[in-house]
């Protein structure tokens, strides 16, 4: 065995990285059923002048908040699943399931439910799109598999369709809603829609009541004299009685399906010309000369955005929009001075950016999302940037923005946007809530006119929450919906949420008038992986949060009596009564030593103490063993010493049948005992309690020695093994291990080096 360098405890010490006052309500609208993530959906929202918000979606919950008198008060029921419904050659799984209907729901701006109900039959409905007109008639879109029933199983319309007929009738529907008086018109729209899961049907309203829609070519037939080339991309308009059809046109690519060409955005100005973006594979997409982006980007799949006239007949412009990966366009929006604002996601390295642009290359290895502005002849940008580098956010786990976000933009043009974040979002002052709760939170941000960040927020609880839309009111309140998996997700009214539910909040961003007091996430993190898990007796662990630390960065030093301090730049940690030892303390950061004696305990309630305030306290779940591996950042490879001491790297790999030692922290208790806040001894040396099993590319490997680091602080574990024999199809290899049996690690891999 050979014995850790003193340098490891340096190493570790280099480490460094009550109600929400903007909050006006929070609350759990129940839209899955059961708690479940099979079925439910929040797919869009909609404010209007008074503070109400509108949203529509789809669910199978019998139990929905329907009002009296609403047109349709009980679900439609029926089965879903099984065989290859809704469409033939599309498999589902052989279980069935209830059908979804589609719904609309008013809250006011207290989260109260003035207005609720079902839209379906007993196939699968489900509405995609929603919009508010100044009276406060509601008019959703959506599409529906139940115009297969007939009456009153099938989906509920009125007379006076102004849509004729088609041998494909019918995937879509458009309907308008008044909340007092009930349904005003209901249609099916022949020839419209397609898979629910990736072709949206869209709706919008002017100021004279005139309804736009928009969605996937699926048999519709164009009006006469409307635009009408081919592809996969539809665009009409309804007079404001529901009862004219004043044009429907058409226009794409080669393509007819809508896996070519689809449109996920649509918006209108006050002129009445609409604006469309979403996705397109096809390379003879219709561009417009002197356009933004004329010519395909990439072989596969490119944003676009086109603008179509008043009348329907001719584009006003039409762009491509992207770079030589993968490019979508999900939302659009447009101000009084025509300039349309895109939101989407990209895997591009050289999407299309301004001067200015927060990052200039896009931090993720996945998806990641973009904003961009165009002027309002289509021929340039005004602003564009990826999404992810507005919020600082690095290539850890937990720490990525979600490319699936939402964003609005206000009268004034300012930008809010909407999604899930991790650690690294640069709240700003008065923020709703300063700290990440812990896994995943839902975030909101507003990005002026100018392009800067004007306020960022995170809202959540301990698990993974992730907004899904949201609405911008004029005076700067912002509403977002989303999942919640966070039992202690911050709600001001009604019931706790359960394990997944859909929660609805109306906030203020951030109010640079009020303070920033100290707060903590509600998660910990393994402080070797910076993962955020249940913890264990003795492991380092490292705490988010803001403001509850010094600015500058303070490390603990043992004393005369060989334990780190358990006060350091007064900060003091506490797992239950018990002080915490600390080896790093930093006003947005503390690493800590977690108390073996939570031993036994199967939850332990964390606070930070600064300067003599106790801030917050978050439940944090206890394990026998919850191990993790040292590892480099942004590398992935472990912190593991080859059989002469010196680091294992690609450049200095291991031979087979060698013998190397690894280091993490989490791995429970030691036998003999080991003391809280000290340093491991070089002799006598104390093996973990509990067996541990090392995997090289999923073969096991022989352990020699699994226990205490000879130096380094005492919950550091150190595992020798021997290298097995690998292929040598590769330079690195994977290396995976478990600490005790019946558990639901092992942990998270990391990567080795071994000679071929």
């Amino acid at each position: 065995m050979k014995f850790v360098r003193p340098l490891i405890l340096t190493a570790f010490l280099s480490l460094a990285w009550s109600q929400t006052p903007g909050l006006v309500y929070s609350r759990v609208l129940p839209v899955l059923s059961g708690g479940g993530p099979t079925s439910g959906t929040i797919n869009a929202i909609a404010v209007d002048a008074a503070g109400n918000t509108y949203l529509a979606g789809s669910t199978e919950n019998p139990a929905f908040p329907v009002t009296p008198g609403a047109p349709q008060t009980t679900i439609g029921g029926g089965t879903c699943g099984g065989g290859s419904w809704p469409w033939p050659g599309v498999p589902y799984p052989p279980a069935t399931f209830p059908c979804d209907d589609a719904f609309v729901v008013e809250l006011d701006p207290h989260g109260n439910v003035l207005f609720g109900t079902y839209l379906g039959g007993q196939g699968f409905d489900q509405a995609t799109s929603i919009a508010v007109d100044a009276a406060g008639n509601v008019y959703v879109a959506g599409v529906t598999d139940s115009a297969q029933f007939s009456a009153p199983h099938g989906f509920p319309t009125t007379p006076g369709s102004p849509f004729g007929h088609s041998a494909s009738c019918c995937f879509a529907f458009v309907a308008k809603l008044n909340p007092a008086s009930g349904l005003v018109y209901s249609y099916l729209i022949p020839g419209l829609g397609g898979d629910t899961s990736t072709a949206p049907v869209l709706v919008t309203v002017d100021a004279q009541g005139n309804v736009y829609f928009a969605g996937a070519q699926n048999g519709f037939v164009p009006t006469a004299g409307a635009l009408q080339g081919r592809g996969g991309i539809v665009v009409g308009k309804l007079n404001s009685a529901g009862t004219e059809l004043i044009y429907g046109a058409q226009f794409g690519g080669a393509g007819t399906e809508t896996t070519s060409d689809m449109a996920t955005g649509l918006a209108i100005d006050s002129s009445g010309n609409a604006y469309i973006t979403g996705v397109t594979n096809s390379s003879d997409f219709p561009v417009t000369a002197g356009a933004f982006q004329t010519s395909r980007p990439n072989s596969g799949s490119a944003a676009f955005v086109a603008k179509l006239n008043p009348s329907g007949s001719a584009l006003v412009y039409s762009t491509y929009l992207g770079g030589s990966n993968f490019d979508r366009g999900s939302q659009i929006r447009v101000d009084a001075q025509g300039e349309a604002y895109v939101f989407g996601a990209t895997q591009s390295s050289d999407f299309p950016l301004t001067p200015g642009a927060y990052p200039t290359a896009n931090a993720s290895t996945g998806l990641s999302s973009f904003f961009t502005e165009f002027k309002p002849d289509g021929s340039g940008l005004v602003f564009s940037t990826y999404i992810a580098g507005v919020f600082g956010f690095s290539a850890v786990p937990n720490s990525v923005l979600d490319y699936g976000g939402a964003f609005d933009v206000d009268r004034a043009g300012n930008v809010y946007l909407a999604g899930g974040a991790g650690i690294g979002l640069p709240v700003t002052q008065g923020a709703s809530q300063s700290c990440p709760g812990g896994g995943s939170d839902m975030f909101a941000a507003q990005v002026t006119p100018q392009g800067k960040l004007g306020a960022a927020t995170y809202l959540g609880g301990s698990g993974g929450d992730q907004a899904t839309v949201i609405a911008a009111d004029p005076d700067g309140t912002v509403t977002v919906a989303g999942i919640a998996m966070s039992t202690d997700f911050p709600i001001t009214a009604g019931s706790e949420p359960a394990v997944e539910d859909y929660v609805v909040a109306r906030m203020r961003i951030g109010d640079a008038s009020l303070p920033d007091p100290p707060c903590m996430a509600l998660a910990l993190e393994n402080a070797a992986s910076r993962i955020e898990r249940p913890i264990a007796p003795g492991e380092l662990v490292t705490l988010r949060g803001n403001h509850f630390g010094p600015d500058t960065g303070q490390s603990g030093t043992v004393d005369s009596s060989g334990l780190l301090p358990t006060s350091l730049g007064g900060v003091r940690v506490f797992f239950d009564d018990i002080p915490a030892p600390l080896l790093y303390v930093q006003s947005q950061q503390i690493n800590a030593q977690a108390p073996f004696e939570l031993a036994g305990k199967t939850s332990t309630s964390v606070h930070v103490e600064y300067q003599g305030v106790p801030g917050q306290t978050a439940k944090i779940q206890v394990q026998e063993a919850a191990p993790d591996f040292f590892w480099g950042s942004p590398s992935t490879e472990g912190v593991i010493f080859n059989s002469d001491g010196t680091p294992n790297s690609p450049s200095n790999p291991a031979a087979a049948g060698s013998a190397v030692w690894i280091l993490g922290t989490g791995g429970g208790a030691f036998a003999p005992p080991l003391l809280t806040g000290a340093m491991t001894p070089i002799a006598p040396l104390s093996q973990l309690a509990l067996p541990a099993t090392v995997w090289v590319d999923g073969a096991m490997a022989q352990v020699v020695y699994a226990g205490s680091s000879p130096t380094a602080p005492s919950g550091v574990f150190q595992i020798d093994f021997v290298v097995p024999p690998v292929a040598a199809n590769s330079a690195t290899h994977i290396v995976q291990a478990s600490i005790g049996t019946g558990s639901t690690y092992p942990q998270q891999t990391v990567s080795i080096a071994i000679k071929p």
